[in-house]
């Protein structure tokens, strides 16, 4: 499940890393872990770390424009968001659920393996804020089309789904 995969990749950068701290902002209430054993078993482990927060009463939008990186499933808001809002971003694909997806043409942007998500944490919080906006403006924004002013999520959302309708169709 790709859920358990992400939260296992969580887990693997704060036992590599002490100086990341990861808010964890669930797409759904949290409440609904108690549902799913394994996932339950990793949250509260994560929580158990001094690095690992977790997140409810924040909209996204706050939370990226405090962020340094942020990470998010496959080709969900947040990261889009983030981008739009010319700050760091980047998708963890793990089950490769999406293995077309044109956003896996631009640099560094989709991580396929949680070593492969670790590598792109680290290059993502190494760049220099000023190579990251030019990277931005020479190639990452040929491929995503927005004005980068922090497009509203539905517009994000529809732009994310357009492409992945696209893609749908031209496999």
């Amino acid at each position: 499940d790709a859920h358990v995969s992400f939260l296992y990749f969580l887990q693997r950068i704060l036992e590599e890393r002490d100086d990341i701290y990861i808010f964890f902002k669930p797409k759904y209430n949290i409440e609904l872990i108690k549902n799913f054993n394994e996932i339950k078993l990793i949250i509260n482990k994560l929580i158990e770390t001094k690095n690992f927060y977790l997140i409810n009463q924040i909209t996204s939008k706050s939370l990226i424009s405090i962020s340094d990186l942020t990470v998010s499933m496959s080709f969900s808001s947040p990261t889009v968001e983030a981008i739009s809002s010319r700050k760091k971003g980047i998708y963890v694909d793990l089950n490769n659920n999406f293995p077309n997806s044109a956003y896996k043409n631009i640099n560094n942007f989709v991580a396929n393996s949680i070593d492969d998500a670790i590598e792109k944490v680290n290059y993502w919080l190494l760049l220099e804020k000023n190579i990251f906006l030019n990277q931005l403006d020479k190639d990452i924004k040929q491929r995503l089309p927005l004005t980068y002013k922090n497009e509203s999520t539905e517009k994000i959302r529809s732009i994310i789904m357009d492409n992945i309708s696209k893609e749908i169709y031209t496999e």
